[in-house]
Parts: C-alpha cells; sequence; structure tokens
C-alpha cells in the first residue's frame, strides 16, 4: 500500500479511538458524573392552619339550669325569682334618741318569706347589731345576722323564721345620738324592745 494512503488510514483510526475514548471519559482524567439523589428542590410552603372555628351562640337554657320551658309567650321561666306573700306591704320611719353610753332596741314582727328594705342613719357612730328573735324561741336567745359599727345601713332582708327582726344600737360616745330608720316591706307590727323592753306594738309611721 503506498505510504499517503497508509498514514492517512493510520490517522483515521487514531482519531476514532480517540473520539470513542472521550465520549466514555475514559484516559481523559474525566470521571463519569454521579447521579444525585437528592429531591428536586421545591418552592412550595407549608399550608397555615386552619382558623379556629366560631364559638356559637350560647343557649340560656344550657347554661342555666335554673331557667324552665318557654311560657306562652316564648319566654324562658326563672323559677325562685318571684316570692309570694300573704302579709300586707307596710312602711314606717323612726327617729330614736340614744343617751350617752345608752342604747335602742327596734324589731319587725314578719312573717317567714316576709320581705322589708331598709335604711338608717345616724348623727354620729354606734354600735349595731341586725338581729332576729324566732318565735317559739327560749327567753334570751337571738340569731345575729349582721354587726357592725358605723353611722349608716342600708339592705334588703327576707325573714328566715316568723318571729321578731331588727336591730340594737348602742351609742358608746359620751354624747347624744339620733338614730333616723326607714323600713318597707311585710311586717305587722313595731316593737321598741329596749330601752323599757316592753314590747308594746308602736303605730307605723309611713312617711
Amino acid at each position: 500500500m503506498p505510504t499517503p494512503v497508509r498514514s492517512l488510514m493510520s490517522a483515521i483510526g487514531v482519531l476514532l479511538v480517540v473520539i470513542t475514548t472521550a465520549s466514555l471519559g475514559i484516559g481523559c482524567g474525566n470521571e463519569p458524573a454521579e447521579k444525585s439523589t437528592a429531591p428536586a428542590p421545591t418552592s412550595q410552603t407549608a399550608a397555615p392552619a386552619p382558623a379556629p372555628a366560631s364559638p356559637a351562640a350560647a343557649d340560656p337554657l344550657a347554661i342555666d339550669p335554673s331557667l324552665g320551658s318557654p311560657n306562652d309567650a316564648g319566654e324562658p321561666v326563672r323559677k325562685g325569682a318571684d316570692f309570694p306573700v300573704t302579709m300586707a306591704y307596710a312602711r314606717d320611719t323612726r327617729t330614736f334618741k340614744i343617751a350617752p353610753l345608752d342604747g335602742v332596741e327596734f324589731n319587725y314582727r314578719m312573717e317567714k318569706g316576709g320581705m322589708m328594705v331598709y335604711s338608717w342613719t345616724a348623727s354620729d357612730s354606734v354600735v349595731w347589731d341586725f338581729h332576729g328573735e324566732p318565735k317559739g324561741s327560749k327567753a334570751g336567745y337571738a340569731e345575729s345576722y349582721a354587726m357592725g359599727e358605723g353611722k349608716e345601713g342600708n339592705g334588703g332582708f327576707m325573714a328566715p323564721t316568723t318571729g321578731i327582726h331588727g336591730w340594737f344600737w348602742e351609742n358608746q360616745s359620751d354624747k347624744p345620738v339620733t338614730v333616723t330608720l326607714k323600713t318597707a316591706g311585710h311586717y305587722t307590727e313595731g316593737l321598741l324592745t329596749m330601752p323599757d323592753d316592753s314590747r308594746a306594738p308602736r303605730p307605723f309611721n309611713p312617711r
């Protein structure tokens, strides 16, 4: 074979070897790339937590067992809020002058369940005791409802027992004190039980 042709064939053979090895990454200092197993990055973010549901409107019958079934007008009935009594309604105003180091006690005769609202004022500080004597109790027995010291008292009262219920005011000063008592409610008699303890009924003064 002529030399030029042989040289050409040799050159073609070398070129084929170079191309083949290059495509396979052999003998060229290049290692085949490893296939990545890491998950592809994502641009999605976690979904926000759902907002809590709005609470349903409270049902009064479900949260207040004292409310009964609705009446004919569709209103829920609250039992025990009304206290019917058989005694007539009365009003009374009293003024007591208490000497130094002396006291006054005044009571109203009431039936169990009778209601009374009251307000009293004093011209100077007095020691007071709001109490009652149940009907049929032994002499000298009393039940205290409240005690204190001051120049006024206001409130409402429901008689826990049938009997007499009222106040004792004591003037511990060296000057006379005037106490004014105003009441309204269901009582039948007003009794001045101290200082004379006569317990004679006193006429009402409905001012």
